[in-house]
């Protein structure tokens, strides 16, 4: 069953994660110095596991995860969690 991002949200303890919260300014700057924001449209959450991992180990700490799956938002929790270094960003949001 598809969740929306509040669900999510509510589940996710942030006093104790390990996702640190930046500001516009450092997420800016990451951008520039990355150079590219994958963004990746797959069909399932296992694939879009995948590919966020394989970005992290290939040097590419940021990904927009578009939430047009089932799991989606639950995908972008785990990359929080898992790959705190990570910028991890949500696509194709059409509502809140």
């Amino acid at each position: 069953m598809a969740q929306t991002m509040g669900q999510v949200f509510n589940r996710i303890d942030l006093e104790n994660s390990a996702a640190v919260t930046l500001t516009k300014e450092i997420v800016r700057r990451r951008i520039t110095d990355i150079g590219v924001i994958p963004a990746v449209r797959v069909a399932s959450e296992e694939d879009a596991l995948f590919v966020g991992e394989a970005l992290a180990e290939g040097g590419i700490p940021i990904v927009e995860i578009c939430v047009t799956f089932p799991g989606a938002f639950h995908v972008i929790s785990r990359l929080v969690e898992q790959l705190p270094e990570m910028i991890v960003g949500a696509g194709s949001v059409l509502s809140v």
